[in-house]
C-alpha cells in the first residue's frame, strides 16, 4: 500500500542518498540530526518501530521499514555522516 505522502526518492544506496541530500540543501540539517541521534540511536530505532503503523500509513510500509533499520545500525549512521561530510566538501569546491 502506498502512503498518504510520497517520500523523496533519495536513492538506493547510502552514497547516493548523501549526495542527493546535499544537492537539495539538506546536508547540514542531516548532519545535525545524525550527530544528535547518535547516542540515542537505539531509542530512535525503538520509537520508529512503535510508530510503524502510523509511519506506514503516511509514507508506505516499504519506505518506513528502512527507518528503524537505519537508526539501529550505528556503523551505518557513522558511514552516512562521513558520506554527507564528503559530499558537502565536494559541493563547496
Amino acid at each position: 500500500m502506498k502512503g498518504l505522502f510520497r517520500p523523496w526518492d533519495l536513492g538506493r544506496d547510502d552514497e547516493e542518498k548523501a549526495t542527493n541530500l546535499v544537492s537539495r540543501g539538506l546536508g547540514v540539517p542531516a548532519l545535525f540530526l545524525l550527530e544528535s541521534m547518535g547516542p540515542l540511536s537505539v531509542v530512535a530505532s525503538s520509537a520508529a518501530t512503535v510508530f510503524a503503523p502510523v509511519g506506514a500509513l503516511l509514507f508506505g510500509a516499504e519506505a518506513w521499514d528502512s527507518v528503524p533499520e537505519f537508526f539501529g545500525d550505528r556503523d551505518r549512521m557513522r558511514r552516512m555522516l562521513r558520506l554527507i561530510e564528503n559530499a558537502l566538501e565536494g559541493d563547496e569546491e
